[in-house]
């Protein structure tokens, strides 16, 4: 298999592997307020780390879907990398 390849195809594994973690989202990673806002936010949101494995954590923000249909959502999935980087470790 092209190597190019399969580090696509492990990237896509360890994507889902994280939603499927981001999904099971902790109670104590639940973010009830930001910094400067003073409202309320109309939906449920998480905010945390996943174990990448050795000292890598892997950030992650959950916005639950709440006006429509949870089964049936979009799921978006954001990745950054470093500026100046050119793939993944």
């Amino acid at each position: 298999m092209h190597i190019q390849a399969m580090r696509a195809l492990v990237l896509v594994a360890a994507l889902l592997a994280t939603a499927l973690a981001v999904l099971a989202a902790p109670e104590s990673d639940r973010v009830t307020s930001l910094p400067l806002y003073t409202g309320n936010a109309s939906f449920v949101q998480y905010s945390g780390y996943l174990n990448a494995g050795g000292s890598k954590r892997l950030h992650y923000w959950l916005t639950e879907a709440s006006q429509v249909d949870p089964a049936t959502a979009p799921l978006l999935l954001w990745l950054n990398v470093r500026s100046g980087s050119t793939r993944c470790n």
